[in-house]
């Protein structure tokens, strides 16, 4: 008869391979059924803010040709809002680098100067965008990297300064990519809520002090109870009024969600 130290080591490794079990086990059926209602939903809200994203470009390119600067600003941080919540499933700041040609030009030299074929160009990339997102199909493990992506992104060059040095739009574009990333944490929910409710509910709570540290400084524009429509650009204070301790205060919270997703990268990825 197998001694007490054998059973032990037979029972713990018993209780490991059902615990690697569980952690492949395929999600359930009702689960794929909403998580494919939710990716849906995720699907329709990224053509419709691609579709919004190509109408204030479309005026931008209006605006430069007219060679009304101070237009073609207020329609440049209009365009910030559809920019930043489609962010997650595109590399924006490669596919549409003409954006940051144009806020040089219409902000840092105050001239729509050699701007017309820069921003006709956006257009059409923008055009060609909004045809890619139509036709994708998104998996789960591509919306939470993509949520990732946008995270990093905004502590290592948006809340420095780095992306939009002129404009002063940084926070709108903070914002916007705030809200990308919740919607695209909403499309992998049903997922996560059954393979790891703890870090899920760990996740909505950063994510609501994210919002709640962003928005101490403007307006988010999903919010539905408004005095008069918020002025994208106007709803959150420019970025110069900013000091080194509100930057740090911001990035705080934006980090500890980073961190969380991070960790949800493999058990999402591990479960489809």
């Amino acid at each position: 008869m197998p001694g007490k130290w054998v059973i032990g080591v037979l029972l713990g490794l018993t209780a490991f391979l059902v615990g690697c079990a569980d952690e492949n086990e395929e999600p359930s059926a009702e689960t794929r059924r909403q998580l494919e209602k939710s990716l849906a939903r995720y699907e329709t809200y990224l053509q419709r803010n691609a579709g919004k994203l190509l109408h204030w470009t479309e005026t931008i390119v209006l605006k430069v040709g007219e060679g009304s600067v101070p237009k073609a600003q207020s329609r440049y941080a209009a365009s910030r809002i559809p920019y930043g919540r489609i962010d997650p499933v595109a590399d924006l700041r490669v596919e549409l680098a003409a954006y940051r040609e144009i806020e040089e030009g219409i902000f840092g030299e105050e001239s729509a100067v050699g701007l017309a074929p820069v921003a006709k160009g956006l257009r059409g990339d923008v055009g060609d965008l909004r045809k890619q997102i139509a036709a994708a199909d998104y998996s789960p493990p591509e919306v939470t990297a993509g949520a990732s992506a946008v995270l990093e992104e905004v502590l290592e060059s948006g809340l420095p300064g780095e992306s939009e040095p002129d404009s002063g739009t940084t926070l709108t574009t903070v914002a916007a990519q705030t809200e990308g990333v919740d919607a695209a944490l909403e499309a992998v929910e049903p997922l996560l809520a059954e393979i790891d409710p703890d870090l899920l509910a760990r996740i909505d709570v950063q994510l609501d002090q994210v919002y709640e540290t962003v928005g101490e400084y403007g307006t988010f524009a999903k919010e539905p109870e408004q005095s008069r429509p918020q002025e994208p650009g106007i709803a959150f204070v420019v970025y110069s009024e900013l000091d080194s301790e509100a930057i740090r205060g911001i990035a705080q919270p934006i980090e500890n969600l980073a961190k969380l997703i991070t960790q949800a990268q493999p058990e999402i990825e591990s479960s489809v």
